[in-house]
């Protein structure tokens, strides 16, 4: 997938980059053809734009808060409820290993304290002849069970 917005993070750097000037130039062949790519520069020192690019209306960074504030600006903030999914989502990720298809309790890492040692145990109900799985986390103490 090719973006339709080029974010040019210039600085004397990226003026000395062959790599960076290459990007440019390709992104730039493009919008030729395509007049709603968009480019969009962020200054973070003194060093003037390329040619190419200098009349595109960007933003001056001076700091690293001010690049996130201009994120915010280019991408829009999501919202709270987004943000929430999001990470949730990425929770998941990064806790549970999916492969792990005859494990009934498939952590890797401990949603509470990240921690990948786990103490795993499992008892059976005479009554009910039924399976109970525990995994408890050597680090914090979280602990989960499943049937």
């Amino acid at each position: 997938m090719q973006a339709d917005v080029f974010v040019l993070i210039w600085s004397k750097e990226a003026a000395a980059s062959k790599w960076v000037g290459t990007e440019v130039r390709a992104y730039l062949r493009r919008q030729v053809d395509d007049e709603t790519l968009r480019i969009v520069p962020i200054v973070l020192d003194e060093t003037p734009l390329p040619t190419m690019a200098a009349d595109y209306k960007g933003f001056k960074a001076p700091s690293a808060k001010s690049i996130s504030r201009i994120a915010a600006q280019i991408c829009g903030s999501p919202s709270a409820a987004k943000l929430v999914r999001r990470l949730k989502e990425r929770l998941h990720e990064l806790t549970f290993d999916e492969g792990a298809k005859n494990d009934p309790l498939p952590y890797k890492r401990c949603p509470d304290c990240g921690e990948s040692r786990f103490d795993r145990s499992s008892m059976t109900d005479p009554v009910r002849d039924d399976i109970y799985y525990l995994i408890t986390c050597k680090k914090c103490g979280w602990s989960e069970c499943s049937q």
